[in-house]
């Protein structure tokens, strides 16, 4: 007796006793039929389970965005409920009140206090660094500072003739920023003012130069939450304010973004209008 072992699809299967041509054909189309038959099944069940993993993934999306949204929910029935009391614009519009650039006081404070705002924080008085007998600040970002050239030298000539006065041209930056607060402020409306501090040289000075500028009230000589206006301070104070905004010229209420479009953050240096 005869057995033939044939190769189909890379798979033997064993025919026998032989019978002549036509058993093995047979033989070999149901194999072939059989081979198809568990392949189309793998398929199904590849795409079964493709198909509810997809559908769980999906389930978790949409109860992920009902979550997002019941939280959103929340935050605005609490700002309905209480109203919105204060506001921090976060844009380069606040640092828009200093001795340099005025915009914040002549096109915005009005316009949000008629809106209902009751709180504006107005940040950076001394122009993200600009304002400095020392000039911008340059660290382990590079020279990051949108100002152009031709603002920067005018801060120099500035900060020479506050060092003439026998003045620091960040100190009367600041106390600048502090009346121009003062001064927009009124019940209810209020205007704060936010200094960067990066040590404690830094905070003992801002609080040095904020107390030449405002008086405590007597009841709490050491807080100035209830200060008001040196008006001594102020009058000593006007006419370099006046001739310091005078010397700045052309450059005198100039804006820019921050950071600069030209600024990379990976090569910490300005591109060129070529490397855009």
């Amino acid at each position: 007796m005869v057995s033939l072992l044939i190769f189909s699809s890379a798979r033997s299967i064993t025919v026998g006793p032989f019978s002549g041509p036509r058993k093995v054909r047979e033989a070999c189309a149901c194999q072939r039929v059989k081979e198809r038959e568990e392949k189309e099944k793998q398929l199904q069940n590849a795409e079964s389970a493709e198909l509810k993993k997809a559908a769980q993934l999906y389930k978790l999306k949409i109860a992920e965005e009902k979550r997002v949204a019941r939280e959103a929910a929340k935050v605005l029935n609490a700002l309905a409920s209480e109203r919105l009391k204060t506001l921090q614009k976060l844009s380069n519009y606040p640092q828009r009140m200093n001795l340099q650039n005025g915009r914040l006081e002549s096109d915005g404070l009005k316009a949000l206090e008629a809106a209902g705002v009751m709180c504006v924080l107005h940040a950076s008085p001394l122009y993200i660094g600009l304002l400095r007998a020392e000039g911008v600040p340059v660290g382990k970002m590079g020279d990051f500072h949108p100002a152009p050239e031709g603002l920067r030298q005018a801060c120099r000539d500035v900060a020479g003739y506050v060092k003439d006065q026998k003045e620091n041209l960040a100190a009367v930056a600041l106390r600048y920023a502090l009346w121009r607060a003062e001064v927009n402020s009124n019940e209810p409306f209020r205007l704060c003012t936010i200094t960067g501090i990066s040590t404690i040289s830094d905070l003992t000075e801002n609080v040095g130069t904020a107390h030449k500028l405002l008086k405590p009230a007597e009841a709490t000589p050491t807080s100035l939450a209830s200060a008001t206006l040196n008006n001594g301070q102020v009058d000593k104070d006007r006419p370099v304010f006046e001739k310091a905004q005078k010397m700045f010229g052309q450059w005198m209420g100039y804006s820019f973004t921050s950071p600069d479009r030209r600024w990379s953050t990976e090569l910490k240096h300005m591109l060129q209008e070529s490397e855009l």
